[in-house]
């Protein structure tokens, strides 16, 4: 992250990261033109695994990443969460995740982890129609604003491609508006989640739709 930026700056942006659940483990390096002890502290406190000051150097930037993503010992050595004993099941299943937005696609990757499933991503609509042309899907979990091809011609595209093959796809969305849920159903979206998404909500969707196709 750069520190100094327009409205929200660097540091402020890395406490709001941390402060996210599925993202509070994620290494977070601070790029300034600005180095004093005390900041560093104040980096350190905030979270930040790393930090460079500019300009940066190649060598500089690939020694901080490698220090910065080195496995700890002791996450390394500690057993994976327990997860219900329903989980081997769910590794069989194979997600496809449309989503535009970085920080999007890291909290909904880490929630799919959580929950025990694995997923491929695809940034936008025209993406993820290739992907779903390669490869068979258990379920498609559709942003509905994004460039390119938005979510909802996405869907009425593959639901007029694959038609009762089409695998269930549920939308997420920030819209709030009356209407949006009848819009996806109307597109040939499945379900509805609304973000910022809830672990909880999404793992009931996931189960709901993944054992009525199955």
């Amino acid at each position: 992250l750069d520190m100094q930026m327009p409205g929200l700056d660097g540091e402020m942006l890395g406490r709001e990261i941390k402060r996210l659940p599925a993202l509070h483990d994620t290494p977070l390096i601070m790029l300034t033109s600005i180095s004093t002890r005390g900041q560093v502290k104040k980096l350190k406190e905030a979270g930040f695994s790393g930090f460079l000051t500019k300009p940066v150097k190649l060598r500089q930037l690939r020694s901080c990443i490698k220090q910065v993503l080195n496995p700890r010992p002791v996450q390394a050595a500690a057993p994976h969460p327990s997860l219900p004993a329903s989980t081997g099941s769910k590794r069989e299943y194979q997600l496809l995740l449309v989503e535009d937005n970085s920080i999007n696609q890291k909290v909904a990757m880490s929630m799919l982890r959580n929950l025990g499933y694995t997923a491929e991503l695809a940034v936008n609509g025209r993406d993820a129609i290739e992907k779903v042309r390669n490869a068979d899907y258990s379920l498609i979990l559709m942003d509905c604003q994004m460039p390119v091809m938005d979510g909802f011609e996405a869907t009425r595209k593959l639901v007029n491609d694959l038609s009762e093959k089409t695998p269930p796809i549920i939308a997420m969305t920030a819209m709030a508006m009356e209407g949006d849920r009848e819009k996806c159903y109307a597109a040939g979206m499945k379900d509805y989640i609304s973000k910022p998404i809830n672990q909880n909500e999404l793992k009931n969707k996931l189960q709901k739709w993944l054992s009525a196709n199955a």
